[in-house]
């Protein structure tokens, strides 16, 4: 029996965990197994002849909030052209679903609810075995049985290697925390490798060139801190080359969580800490019992060790939390990371908040991901703010193009929420802004902060442009800013930039807002050195 496991990525960089843990499961049981494997942009038609060209007996479709739709549509496609062929979805988004489902979706056969590695290889054997229609017969959605064997399936990459810039690794499964929006919230307990065998797999990724980040998939990776611990004190070793990002507990960070981490080179490791509001009657609603002061701090802690990039999350929506709410979480958060991410509550099937949703007035979309339309603190056009907001800090906070202007802008500032805010009432369209316009966007809100001192405005604005973009500096940025270099100051930047990378075809420019520091640029990698001349 053929076996073709199909998914939609989100974003071409990424590659499915999930396909290969199910693909390596079904080929210990003697199936054949092809992967398919697209994204969300891919063109339909070639997704279509890929899964045809697969010409298999079974289809397992892997659903998440993000891809079911497409996934729903592409079933209903393959069904006309292999009539014959079993389609069972499985994976979070459905794991939930009733027999409504196939009303929606007649070209699906059955849906496989919970973790796949042992009941999909099952279901296949007795498909095998007794046929399509009898195993429908017995009711058209399995519910698999709790998975025990995940610390010794190995990595399934080594198997079916990825060509892609990030793949995901999994070395704890649960998560000890039970947050009302989450899918977790339905699962006890975490099962986790030991930190040996974790450091042992991760060598795996080493013989894949194109990779360049393992996103390890642990809902909470630093639940046990001296496993923590000891998995960051292997990852020093330099026969580790790549860029680890992990998904903490900010207020579980100690000392020694700080001193170990203090020692990575710059760029090894990123981290991403949920903090999601830091108001105590929303956070007691969706169930979660942070130290907020801890947490914070621990955050800024973080930050200030300068190796590495820290990346927070806040989520617009929760029960109680108004726009200024909102606003609130946002100033408090902005300060301690590198990228904040301004998310949006999606009501999950089989999630606890889904039940409590009326209590709190929340109506979100029917159709997926169930995006949050307004509850009783926040109104739809509340919502309509926050999203012309995040759409802003996404153009020029997240993206790191404007980086030396808004570190200004905020020495100048006590709201960071109200200058996005402000930002995005001026912008019509940031989507359809070119980068000198957006260029000319900033500079005309950021104006009135430097009254009295636009050369530092102007300065900082060519910084960022000499370190992100090509060709001359627009008209628009001429005309001060910058003081001059001599030669042999140039000479001797160069040098000590060569260190970190620098090289002879850098330029070298001097600020007026920074008269002691010389910035070499090397424009074609997009790589600023800040270096001091000793001379």
């Amino acid at each position: 029996m053929r076996v073709c496991l199909f998914t939609l990525n989100a974003s071409y960089s990424h590659s499915s965990l999930s396909l290969r843990c199910l693909a390596v499961a079904l080929e210990r049981e003697g199936f054949a197994v092809t992967l398919c494997e697209r994204s969300l942009k891919d063109k339909r038609r070639g997704v279509l002849e890929a899964l045809h060209k697969a010409k298999a007996d079974v289809y397992g479709f892997s659903c998440y909030v993000w891809n079911v739709s497409e996934m729903m549509a592409m079933a209903e496609q393959l069904r006309l052209l292999r009539p014959d062929a079993t389609i069972v979805f499985g994976g979070p988004e459905v794991s939930y679903e009733t027999e409504a489902f196939f009303s929606a979706c007649p070209a699906a056969d059955l849906i496989l609810a919970g973790a796949g590695e042992e009941s999909l290889p099952k279901l296949c054997h007795a498909l095998a075995e007794r046929g399509r229609e009898a195993v429908m017969a017995e009711g058209r959605i399995l519910i698999a049985e709790p998975y025990y064997g995940f610390g010794g399936q190995g990595v399934p990459y080594e198997r079916y290697p990825s060509d892609k810039p990030m793949v995901y690794y999994e070395s704890s499964r649960g998560c000890p925390y039970a947050c009302a929006y989450c899918l977790s919230a339905a699962e006890r307990g975490v099962t986790a490798k030991p930190a040996g065998q974790v450091l042992k797999e991760l060598t795996v990724f080493e013989s894949m060139p194109s990779v360049k980040t393992v996103k390890f998939v642990d809902r909470t990776f630093n639940f046990d801190r001296d496993r923590a611990i000891a998995i960051w004190q292997g990852l020093r070793s330099e026969i580790y080359t790549k860029t680890y990002h992990f998904e903490i507990c900010a207020d579980l960070i100690d000392e020694d969580s700080l001193a170990c981490l203090a020692q990575f080179p710059k760029g090894k490791v990123q981290l991403e800490a949920g903090v999601q509001s830091i108001h105590a009657d929303t956070l007691m609603a969706i169930h979660r019992k942070p130290d907020v002061t801890r947490c914070l701090d621990n955050l800024r802690k973080l930050k200030d060790l300068g190796n590495i990039h820290i990346h927070a999350d806040l989520i617009a929506g929760l029960p109680l939390e108004t726009l200024e709410g909102v606003g609130e979480s946002f100033d408090a958060v902005y300060p301690c990371c590198h990228m904040l991410q301004l998310g949006f509550l999606k009501l999950l099937k089989g999630s606890p908040l889904q039940e409590k949703a009326i209590d709190y007035g929340i109506v979100a979309s029917p159709i997926a991901p169930y995006e949050v339309l307004k509850t009783d603190a926040l109104s739809f056009e509340d919502l309509t703010v926050l999203h012309r907001i995040d759409e802003v800090l996404d153009r020029f906070g997240n993206s790191g193009h404007f980086s030396r202007v808004l570190a200004g802008v905020m020495e100048r500032i006590r709201s960071p929420f109200d200058f996005f805010r402000s930002l995005s009432e001026a912008a019509d369209d940031v989507g359809r802004l070119s980068q000198l316009d957006a260029m000319r966007l900033l500079l005309s809100v950021c104006r009135p902060l430097f009254e009295g001192n636009e050369q530092e405005l102007i300065g900082r604005m060519r910084l960022d442009y000499y370190t992100h973009e090509a060709g001359s500096c627009p008209d628009f940025l001429a005309g001060g800013g910058e003081l001059p270099v001599a030669p042999i100051r140039r000479a001797d930047c160069i040098k000590k930039a060569s260190v970190h990378g620098g090289t002879e075809t850098c330029e070298v420019h001097r600020f007026a807002f920074d008269e002691e520091g010389y910035y070499v640029i090397d424009r074609k990698r997009h790589v600023c050195f800040r270096v001091t001349p000793s001379l």
